[in-house]
């Protein structure tokens, strides 16, 4: 992935860079590199933003969450998981929040 990002500098498809960078900080968190995850994470939510896709967004929020979670950091994990559970309860995605 990260040869693919290197290979599209000029970011051309945001929408497809910010899927590829989703798609690699969760490879990087399931490999316990938490610093290359997060740092994945964060370049997509700030695409994710800029597009003003809500549910990417969400998707970001919940990622930094948990990396943030099992790096011990909790009133952080807990900041990110409460934006992100806001945010899929304006998008009424009940999936995500079944318990209230």
């Amino acid at each position: 992935m990260q040869r693919l990002l290197a290979a599209s500098p000029e970011r051309e498809c945001p929408d497809l860079t910010a899927k590829v960078l989703h798609g690699a900080g969760v490879m990087a968190h399931t490999l316990c590199d938490y610093a290359a995850a997060d740092g994945f994470h964060q370049e997509a939510l700030a695409m994710r933003r800029m597009l003003r896709d809500p549910e990417g967004v969400a998707d970001s929020l919940h990622c930094l969450s948990s990396s943030a979670m099992a790096q011990g950091h909790y009133a952080r994990a807990e900041t990110l998981a409460t934006e992100c559970l806001t945010m899929r309860r304006r998008l009424s995605n009940r999936a995500a929040w079944r318990a209230r």
